[in-house]
């Protein structure tokens, strides 16, 4: 395993952990998750981790 293929599985892992912290936010509304905050952090993480796996994703077709 290369370091960059290493750094691509550390970015799906965290991008499969915030999708995990989102499906929490939107399905159990009257927990912890149901504050705006956790909501609007939990997307822009989400937006975040998008962009990152596929930044990594480019990387490891050149």
């Amino acid at each position: 395993m290369t370091n960059n293929n290493r750094k691509f599985f550390v970015e799906l892992v965290l991008l499969t952990v915030i999708i995990f912290f989102v499906f929490i936010s939107t399905w159990y509304k009257d927990s912890f998750f149901d504050s705006d905050g956790i909501r609007i952090f939990s997307m822009v993480a989400f937006g975040i981790a998008v962009d990152l796996c596929i930044y990594a994703y480019k990387n490891n077709l050149k």
